[in-house]
């Protein structure tokens, strides 16, 4: 993870526009704000954090967090003013799905009552920048035909300025869902929570000058419900050395070090039944090292991140990997109704780095782009995706389409997978108190090891009447399909929902 915290570009930029445009993921509607300062995800332990921040002073003064690890897409996190601000949402649903159990044969319909509660809280001040962005729901079977579930997804992060401008501390927390077996059609049974906390400080040095340096040191603890081979705990640091040209570029070089450590040696997989295993499980636990140099310039109009490196990563048992570390992302706005952006990535990864570099805690399309196998192992990821959104008056227009391509090392290589895809969303206000939104994605994901290729189908659409400022209703109907070449793997689901729902905030 080249790095730990985003920070705002140095230097130039401007927002788009006068208002910010947020829908709602899961059940699809739009809503139209000021813009105010946002920080990037990160948090299920930052709650706390989120109760201490309120008893900290509010200063009109930067709080000057330490540069990102992700790259991301800075002109869409410029911030023009500070302060704090909380959005929530009460939610009472009934919701019918014809195969909640994602069945070949059909399987047994549900009705679920839900309660929900989604939170978008931000706060910065001279010693405090957080943010918690996230989704509680608990789902009741009303006909008892599975079990009741309470679900978490959040992406919270808490920076506090021990010593403005020189010393943080960083608390950051990622809960999501995720599949128990990647081969699986993600069904009730199929699923499982997972949290990923990590924690430490950073020490800067001459922050603001033309030179300038930063010392990391970070804990990181993963844990998931059902897979205990994803159980584990990270320590590592890294440096960084840069140079600032001016207020819209900089580079630097930079070096990190990690020791990985899982609490149970179940091999790289993690499910000792697949594949046969006649050896003893390989050592999962590894030490990992991260050089690379990174370019970044941020202008109005484009913003680009460049990142490129070299990792090597030795287990305990004397095996070793090593590659190259490359990373690209663009950002361009030609003009104020026109958005592209796009990003490149090749890199050693695995399931906890994965989820903790998660942008969202509440994905569009939670069930429809599975995350690679929770568990040890560890993958050549080389990831592709560009998005173009359009601006019209009482809308916007999103397509985003993608290449992702896993391939597992060592004993792990038959979870070896590739998956193309594109999604599209719409939205639409047809008056002050009504939005429509509808949502497609179509993809091919092929398990090259097992030859096996599965055609995946999303599709929904999502209506919203706002009764006042306070109280609203939410209806939509969805359908999740699959076409799979192996046996028995072919679903298809449809889902209604109709809901009653709070809006509150300040």
């Amino acid at each position: 993870m080249v790095s730990s915290v985003p920070l705002p570009p140095r230097g130039g930029g401007r927002e788009t526009g006068r208002v910010l445009w947020r829908w709602d993921t899961l059940q699809g509607a739009v809503r139209i704000e000021p813009r105010r300062p946002r920080a990037r995800p990160p948090a299920l332990r930052t709650l706390a954090v989120a109760v201490l921040a309120a008893m900290l002073p509010v200063q009109a003064q930067d709080i000057g967090e330490p540069v990102g690890d992700r790259l991301e897409h800075p002109t869409e996190r410029l911030r023009q003013q500070q302060g704090e601000g909380l959005l929530y949402q009460l939610e009472g649903a009934v919701e019918y799905s014809d195969n909640r159990g994602r069945s070949d044969r059909g399987g047994d319909d549900d009705i679920l009552v839900a309660s929900r509660a989604r939170v978008d809280w931000f706060r910065q001040s001279r010693r405090l920048r957080a943010n918690v962005e996230g989704q509680f729901e608990f789902l009741d079977s009303f006909g008892s035909v599975f079990d009741d579930e309470l679900r978490a997804r959040l992406a919270a992060t808490a920076t506090f300025a021990l010593w403005p401008e020189r010393i943080y501390w960083i608390l950051q927390d990622f809960a999501g869902i995720e599949p128990v077996d990647s081969f699986s059609a993600g069904g009730h049974d199929d699923l499982q929570q997972t949290n990923v906390f990590t924690t430490g400080p950073t020490f800067r040095i001459s922050p603001e000058g033309l030179w300038w340096a930063e010392l990391d040191a970070r804990y990181t603890r993963s844990d998931a419900e059902v897979t205990d081979s994803f159980d584990g705990e990270r320590t590592g640091g890294a440096i960084r050395i840069g140079h600032r040209f001016d207020a819209a570029r900089s580079a630097w070089i930079g070096a990190e070090a990690q020791d990985v450590r899982y609490d149970e040696p179940l091999g790289f997989a993690g499910r000792p039944d697949l594949p046969p295993q006649d050896d003893p499980p390989r050592e999962t636990d590894h030490e990992r090292f991260d050089a690379y140099a990174r370019y970044r310039s941020a202008f109005p109009r484009l913003v680009v991140d460049l990142a490129a490196g070299h990792s090597r990563i030795e287990f305990t048992d004397g095996i070793e990997l090593s590659g190259l570390l490359a990373r690209a992302a663009m950002t361009w706005l030609p003009n104020e109704i026109h958005a592209v952006t796009a990003r490149f990535v090749r890199e050693y990864s695995d399931a906890v780095r994965d989820v903790a570099s998660q942008i969202n805690a509440l994905d569009p399309l939670p069930d429809f782009e599975p995350r690679p196998e929770i568990g040890p192992a560890i993958y050549l990821l080389k990831s592709a995706e560009a998005t173009w959104r359009y601006r019209f008056r009482r809308g916007q227009v999103e397509v985003t389409p993608y290449s992702r391509d896993y391939d597992y090392q060592l004993e792990a290589s038959f979870l070896d997978q590739e998956a193309t895809g594109t999604r599209a969303d719409f939205t639409w206000l047809a008056d002050s108190r009504t939005t429509f939104r509808a949502a497609l994605g179509v993809e091919r994901r092929d398990f090259r090891a097992v030859d096996r290729e599965d055609d995946n189908l999303y599709g929904g659409v999502f209506v919203e009447r706002r009764f006042n400022s306070r109280w609203g209703m939410r209806a939509g109907l969805s359908r999740y399909q699959r076409d799979s070449s192996a046996p028995g793997s072919d679903f298809d689901e449809n889902v209604l929902s109709v809901a009653v729902v709070h809006f509150g905030g300040r």
